[in-house]
């Protein structure tokens, strides 16, 4: 099942003819589910591959510059 906040969700005017009306508890959380959906905005899947993206590069890139700082002072010793 695809995840409702990072796709957009279908309107309530595309409903299939075979699908039952929700009821009220349906369309209290319809409307529940489509207020999160616009808080979050249609960019939020991106935001938060891109947070995750640059968690994992910045805790390498720390530790490339530590790697090169002491090979550079172990070659500059010898």
């Amino acid at each position: 099942m695809p995840d409702t906040h990072v796709f957009p969700l279908p309107q309530a005017e595309r409903r299939s003819s075979l699908a039952p009306a929700p009821s009220g508890d349906g369309q209290s959380l319809a409307r529940h589910v489509q207020d999160c959906y616009r808080a979050r905005g249609a960019w939020h899947g991106v935001r938060c591959q891109a947070e995750w993206l640059r968690s994992v590069l910045s805790g390498r890139v720390v530790s490339t510059v530590v790697a090169a700082a002491g090979l550079l002072a172990i070659g500059a010793s010898c």
